[in-house]
């Protein structure tokens, strides 16, 4: 499970009194109050007994099994290129299937944090670590996920894009609450809570709880509490890069990304031939690295080959209904725009059937 920071203080001091709730962050506690873990969501996942660590003398959870993996659905022509990598803040994504996507292409993990809008231990790692520049320089080894439960936070209506919608103005019902602490739908943060608190906490445990997981989802290591620190999680990223190797940067990331979108996008001005040869070279030569980005790369390649059979199956209806010029120029141009791959193969052998 990796080394652990379990903080045995649970008591916040009086300088802590916060920030920005209603007009601020999170909403401000009483300093001397106990902070307690909220109450695991409803799931139907049998309960597993913790087990002991005799090393360190305390209980460690026994997760049911890595969160299930979603879906990812995104049409492979349609790809969407993440924000440049400046090291200057920290990306919070909460979209599970996009973010889980990133981490598998680039081989990087996750930080997912699990926490609630009352925690004050949440608030010190905020302001002392998650806001803070030396902690940003980190940011291009790990990927951010909020998992976050409560309705106390600061928050306003936006539309689905994230963009603010001024009262009375613009409203079409379809608006969301955004959260301000991390720039994200706040039901999205609230959903990955319900999901992770059931599959990986087992026990009580210090706010905030980062949980690094592989990008398939297996448990690496996690840190606890208010006392965490940006050394201690420089030293569990160093750790991580033991277990997984190196991650891809974001820079480089995104420029491979760039790279096969603008050969998508342009595939018909450039021209099919030319997109396909250029596509399969880079593939050839691993140019996106990871097995999954080549993979990626390859589901491109397939859904630009897929667009040449659509002509031809568009062609053979045009014969069927005795437009057979119209089918012949079709079937031509793919002859012509796919050669050495199957569609123009499928193509010629329909057009010496007319």
């Amino acid at each position: 499970m990796g080394r652990r920071n379990v903080s045995r203080q649970r008591w916040f001091p009086t300088s802590l009194l916060v920030i920005l709730s209603g007009g601020g962050l999170l909403r401000a506690q009483d300093p001397g109050a106990q902070e307690e873990t909220p109450k695991a969501p409803a799931t139907t996942e049998g309960t597993k007994p913790p087990k002991k660590d005799d090393k360190e003398g305390i209980l460690l959870p026994v997760p049911s099994g890595p969160p299930r993996i979603p879906a990812y659905t995104r049409d492979p022509l349609d790809i969407e290129l993440p924000p440049k990598f400046d090291g200057r803040n920290l990306r919070w994504t909460a979209d599970r299937a996009e973010i889980i996507e990133e981490a598998r292409r680039r081989n990087c993990p996750l930080m997912v944090v699990i926490s609630s809008d009352d925690s004050d231990g949440f608030n010190m790692v905020w302001f002392n670590v998650f806001v803070q520049p030396d902690f940003h320089k980190l940011a291009d080894r790990f990927l951010a996920v909020p998992a976050f439960s409560g309705s106390k936070h600061a928050k306003e209506d936006r539309d689905q894009d994230g963009k603010p919608v001024e009262d009375g103005a613009g409203k079409t019902g379809q608006e969301v609450e955004w959260c301000l602490i991390f720039d994200v739908p706040c039901q999205k943060h609230r959903d990955n809570y319900e999901i992770y608190f059931s599959t990986l906490i087992r026990r009580e445990f210090w706010h905030p709880c980062m949980v690094f997981l592989e990008p398939e989802g297996k448990e690496i290591s996690r840190v606890e509490g208010h006392m965490t620190t940006i050394e201690r999680l420089k030293e569990e990223l160093d750790y991580i890069e033991q277990v997984l190797g190196e991650p891809m940067s974001p820079k480089d990331y995104r420029a491979r990304l760039e790279k096969l979108k603008k050969l998508a996008d342009n595939r018909r001005r450039r021209g099919y031939l030319s997109t396909l040869n250029e596509l399969d070279r880079l593939i050839k030569k691993n140019h996106f690295e990871t097995a999954h980005f080549q993979a990626y790369a390859k589901k491109v390649l397939e859904a630009i080959i897929g667009e040449g059979t659509q002509q031809v199956e568009q062609a053979k209806s045009l014969v069927r209904e005795g437009q057979v010029k119209e089918a012949q120029r079709i079937l031509t141009s793919v002859v012509r725009h796919f050669r050495g791959y199957a569609p123009a193969e499928t193509a010629q052998a329909v057009l010496d059937e007319i």
